[in-house]
């Protein structure tokens, strides 16, 4: 079996959100942050139509902080689309480097020489971002930032650029890296092969179980669980609807208020079985933001990013890369995922529940402080 068939047991969709009670702080999420996390499920509808309806993992959260750098450095149309996507004014920036996140997250801009960055712009993604600027050779800068994105994700996400020469003038890169516990873990012994039902039909994969609390919402349309990590601010939700469809998974991500409501719902006491699954996805996500309302940022006629370097080189972005790895066993989960800009010149609710995962499946590792999904993905053990 691929080991990028993972998941629940049947034919759903796998949407991870990580989410994080920061202390003292509302767990509110801001008109932004809901803004962001409609576009994230919008773009990760367009993804699953592209991956034909098979498994995958996406991080809106690496996404939106390569975005974020991009925008700090807008200006015209280019800065229009950008606000509108990451659902901020023009005139705004975007705070997103909590220091108490669980998570761990690093962000640089790399530019190649002789090109040098603005020192404004250099301090505005310090101040905002933490990111930091480095210069680079054309004859191995594509190997530095390679290499940089694996330290920073403890070696889960090799080769984002896959390139020893670096072609590109300028790159905004995010990669992060999580290492969850589950707050209940699963049993390694109860672990047991059982079917799961997908697009391809049924095949026999690791099933896990674990009675305990959780979050658990039921309606005619789903069968929700939110299985919490140890330590608190982040959750795993799986989201199965009832019909085992990918046209019921599109609409789910569509529609959330189908599911929304299992942030809000008690703990009750049931039984749940969930897929052990590991999950790799790589994409080139232009055309993809292109869909999402970002054009002017690929069209060098457009494009206006002078105000990232020195010499006002007139740079329009080329390439959107994104990869993504997810493990999930009886331990907890492990999550990595790296996002690269190229920029180019010129150019019954108290009633017991039981949670079976058996069908296809959206999973979403959820920052719970503000709902900023960290991975989306779909799980289908069948799918080829």
């Amino acid at each position: 079996m691929p080991s990028e068939h993972s998941g629940w047991i049947a034919n759903s969709l796998i949407t991870a959100f990580f989410t994080i009670s920061l202390n003292n702080v509302s767990t509110a999420a801001t008109q932004t942050d809901r803004i962001w996390s409609n576009q994230s499920l919008h773009i990760t509808s367009l993804l699953f139509e592209h991956k034909h309806y098979r498994s995958f993992v996406f991080s809106p959260e690496s996404l939106r902080r390569v975005l974020a750098l991009l925008h700090e450095g807008a200006s015209g149309e280019a800065r229009q689309e950008l606000s509108a996507l990451l659902g901020i004014r023009q005139t705004e920036s975007i705070s997103i480097n909590a220091s108490d996140d669980p998570a761990v997250y690093a962000t640089a801009v790399f530019v190649r020489e002789p090109l040098k960055i603005d020192p404004a712009y250099a301090q505005r993604i310090k101040s905002f971002h933490r990111a930091n600027t480095q210069s680079v050779r054309q004859a191995d800068g594509g190997r530095v930032i390679d290499d940089w994105v694996a330290r920073a994700t403890r070696s889960k996400i090799l080769g984002l650029l896959g390139t020893r020469e670096l072609s590109a003038e300028l790159v905004a890169v995010n990669a992060l890296y999580f290492d969850g516990k589950w707050q209940h873990p699963f049993d390694p012994k109860r672990t047991t092969r059982k079917s799961f039902a997908g697009q391809g039909g049924k095949t026999l994969i690791p099933f896990m179980a674990v009675e305990s609390d959780f979050p658990h919402l039921a309606n005619e349309e789903i069968e929700a669980v939110s299985l919490p990590y140890a330590g608190g601010g982040y959750v795993l939700d799986l989201i199965m609807p009832r019909r085992a469809s990918s046209t019921a998974l599109i609409r789910l991500l569509k529609e959330p208020r189908h599911w929304i409501g299992l942030r809000k719902v008690q703990n009750r006491h049931g039984h749940v079985e969930i897929p052990q699954f590991d999950i790799e996805s790589r994409f080139e996500l232009k055309d993809t933001l292109k869909s999402a309302g970002m054009m002017a940022s690929f069209d060098p006629g457009r494009a206006d990013f002078t105000s990232m370097t020195s010499d006002k080189s007139q740079l329009f972005v080329g390439r959107v890369i994104q990869k993504v790895k997810l493990s999930v066993d009886e331990k907890g989960t492990i999550a990595a995922a790296a996002t690269a800009a190229e920029m180019i010149g010129g150019l019954d609710p108290l009633s017991e529940f039981r949670f079976v995962a058996n069908r296809s499946f959206l999973l979403m590792l959820r920052r719970t402080s503000d709902d900023a999904l960290l991975i989306i993905g779909v799980f289908d053990a069948t799918a080829p």
